[in-house]
């Protein structure tokens, strides 16, 4: 296909279009301007303001990172911004079931359950869950859901429901029906297992906060960025791209924008609602459209002091078979101050009298103690409709997971990106998927590949290891084709033409990544 654009210079010309000012978005723009490559990037942003799925000032500040998240830890002691330990984590854990809390389990459930963690311990960690690759196993698990995987590895259905609500933890989805079995051991693997993820997502000593909560990584990132001068646009949402071998074109419905790498920084499946010619492989836009939100709604509920720490250490998780409105709670106390924060999620709002038991009463029981209805704060948070564009980010929940689907829908979208447009989301993150963590990540590796395009001189020696990451991947999607191709053919016997073809692509990706040895080599030495 043939496309005809009109392509006079002008002021809506640019390097690099990036489409969202959430985390992923200005993380990409900071880390190629910090580089400092002479190249123009513009940010559009559909609503009024950056920040994304990062909560607003008014919540971010119970919004936690941990020690075991190395890029946030990095980037937020780059910025020079203040952060606080939680409060003392020595004390209990609650659990609140269908019948009520409890602290410890009975010996053939407890049993169960560490079975349970173990064998996901143990092969979440295996090589064949961090580089998709495609073989029966994986086959398998990409049309298996977390909910059948439950029921084949955990008999009893009173210990199925902590593991379920132990999984739930770890990305915020109640429906394990909904929940790829394959696309959770990837996230796992990426964590570096399920009892790290674990101790990020239910709390243990290298939790922390941001003094002025998370939103101070949006002002620290924006104010940087403003200084390189990078353009910002609010309140134009984008609604078509295309594409030829020498530019790219990002139309709003007010203005169209020219450059030469476009990069859609919004996450999944909402990326999916932006119309793109020509068209992309169908296997990377179906695996757009094939992620979920679960419903949660955020809460904070604040105290004149943490009256739970003598005893319970204030992190709640509720099975997804009680009868309660709360999803889970944690301590969002700074050690230094005196007042005290629950946060947490909420399956139904606390405002409407429902036939569940409310948050407070929940709490109640589980801290033992009415002090819990005597806060002096509450509010939630429910993400709003874009009445523009019809996308409703339903969920409070900071990300998305993808459903039991074909092995071959399981894409690693940056490599499957093309060489105008580049998509970037939490979600595609190898370490922390999902999480704050993995938006800088893949901010980070966005940006190396932008410079790896477009100015390679800009790059620095700590650099070379993204694009080893990078070219390994490569190698690791050709040979995914290569099966594809394997599986999909009728004829037992290949032409000879095919089998050179593909040879030669080997080689080429394998001379690419030896060119850039050669530069990182060149790097060193001058």
């Amino acid at each position: 296909m043939t496309l005809d654009f009109w392509d006079e210079e002008d002021v809506n010309d640019y390097d690099v279009v990036i489409v969202g000012a959430g985390l992923t978005g200005l993380s990409t723009a900071y880390n190629i301007l910090r580089r400092k490559p002479s190249l123009n990037i513009l940010i559009i942003e559909g609503t009024d303001k950056a920040g994304g799925r990062i909560l607003s000032q008014n919540y971010s500040e119970s919004f936690y990172a941990s020690l075991l998240q190395e890029r946030v830890t990095q980037l937020i002691h780059r910025l020079n911004i203040d952060t606080c330990s939680t409060q003392n984590t020595d004390g209990k854990r609650v659990f609140f079931t269908k019948d009520g809390p409890v602290e410890n389990f009975p010996s053939l459930f407890a049993a169960e359950i560490r079975y349970f963690i173990q064998v996901i311990q143990k092969n979440c960690l295996k090589p064949c869950f961090k580089n998709y690759v495609k073989n029966k196993i994986t086959r398998k698990l990409a049309i298996t859901s977390v909910d059948q995987l439950l029921k084949e590895l955990v008999f009893f259905s009173y210990a199925r429901s902590i593991c379920s609500s132990l999984i739930y933890s770890t990305c915020g989805m109640r429906d394990l029906r909904k929940l790829s079995a394959l696309w959770m051991l990837i996230m796992l693997n990426g964590a570096g297992g399920l009892l790290d993820r674990l101790k990020v997502t239910m709390g243990d000593e290298n939790r922390y906060f941001v003094q002025g909560g998370m939103a101070q990584l949006t002002k620290k990132l924006l104010k940087y960025i403003h200084a390189e001068h990078c353009d910002i646009i609010y309140g134009e949402i984008v609604t078509n791209i295309q594409f030829n071998d020498d530019r790219a074109y990002c139309y709003t419905k007010e203005n169209c924008f020219k450059c030469d790498i476009i990069v859609i920084a919004v996450p999944p499946p909402e990326n999916s609602q932006i119309h793109i010619e020509p068209s992309l492989p169908a296997y990377v836009s179906q695996s757009q459209t094939l992620f979920l939100h679960s419903n949660n709604i955020f809460f904070n509920a604040f105290y004149k002091k943490p009256f739970w720490k003598d005893k319970y250490n204030g992190n709640v998780l509720a099975t997804l078979e009680s009868n309660t409105i709360l999803n889970i709670a944690y301590d969002a106390t700074c050690n230094n101050e005196k007042r005290g924060i629950i946060a947490g999620f909420l399956n139904d709002t606390n405002f409407v009298s429902t036939s569940k038991l409310r948050l407070f009463e929940t709490l109640s029981q589980c801290f033992q103690n009415n002090e819990t209805k005597r806060y002096i704060n509450y509010k939630e948070f429910q993400q709003p409709t874009n009445e523009d564009t019809e996308i409703k980010l339903e969920s409070g929940w900071p990300m998305s997971v993808m459903q039991p689907s074909h092995v071959f829908n399981n894409v690693d979208q940056i490599n499957a990106s093309n060489d105008r447009i580049l998509f970037a989301a939490s979600e595609y993150a190898t370490k922390w998927p999902g999480m704050i963590d993995g938006a800088i990540e893949i901010g980070e590796v966005t940006a190396c590949l932008i410079l790896l395009k477009l100015r390679p001189q800009a790059l620095e020696t700590a650099d070379m290891i993204h694009v080893n990451i990078l070219f390994k991947h490569i190698l690791d999607q050709i040979s995914m084709f290569y099966f594809w191709y394997r599986s999909k053919s009728l004829s037992i016997q290949r032409s000879f033409q095919t089998e050179v073809a593909m040879m030669y692509y080997f080689c080429l990706a394998i001379n690419v990544a030896i060119f850039f040895s050669f530069l990182n080599m060149a790097y060193n030495k001058y």
